[in-house]
């Protein structure tokens, strides 16, 4: 976790710009509900930038996700997904993620089935926000409440052919979005970080979320050596 940081100094990519993180920061505090996980600061300031701005975030560089080995359901195994404006030399590496929807039993797409939706990881932080409880200690001070927010700036991508695996090669895949849509989500979303390995189309990938981080990085830096 990097050091705190007013929202307002926040430095971003580029493509990639502040009032498109406090909009999304604005739609994702309108979900948290009044004296379980919001302040009354929050709960009434939450619609305005002059509220947002100066609060303080801790940035990270990535998440951690424990998931299930594929070939083995009783051993678990441990997946990193990177959001950093340096890595190895070579400029950004925003990794992919899975994120838990809304489920669809109906449909004959096993992701779909799952409510599993593919984004691009853009940003990792951590949000405290501070509660009154009402009550008072021994001292007659105020008591507060922390909740802790651990949240994700994501990029939406989207599921091509339904999605289905694949005829020729058995995998499902994917496309940036011809509509961008970025969002703020939850850490606890989050299933599996994942692998798009480019298929050759501009701005499609084969979703592989078996495969370890390490091997795919392989066979890019490969690629751009030779």
């Amino acid at each position: 976790m990097s050091k705190c940081n007013t929202i307002a100094t926040l430095t971003f990519p580029e493509g990639i710009r502040i009032s498109e993180f406090i909009d999304a920061l604005r739609f994702d505090f309108s979900t948290f509900q009044a004296d379980t996980s919001a302040s009354l600061d929050l709960w009434t300031s939450r619609s305005r930038a002059s509220w947002i701005l100066p609060q303080q975030i801790y940035r990270a560089n990535g998440i951690t996700v424990t998931i299930q080995q594929h070939n083995n359901p009783d051993t678990v195994v441990v997946q990193k997904a990177r959001c950093v404006e340096k890595w190895r030399g070579q400029g950004n590496q925003f990794d992919n993620i899975l994120i838990q929807g809304s489920r669809a039993p109906r449909n004959k797409s096993w992701v779909c089935q799952q409510g599993y939706c593919p984004a691009k990881l853009l940003y990792a932080f951590h949000f405290s926000d501070r509660i009154n409880t009402g009550e008072a200690n021994a001292n007659e001070s105020v008591i507060w409440w922390t909740v802790h927010h651990d949240l994700l700036f994501v990029e939406d991508l989207e599921y091509l052919s339904s999605p289905m695996p694949n005829r020729t090669h058995g995998m499902i895949m994917c496309r940036d979005a011809p509509q961008r849509v970025r969002r703020i989500v939850d850490v606890s979303s989050v299933r599996t970080p994942v692998q798009l390995v480019p298929n050759g189309e501009d701005n499609q990938y084969i979703l592989n979320q078996y495969s370890s981080l390490e091997s795919y990085n392989m066979i890019y830096y490969i690629d751009r050596i030779y």
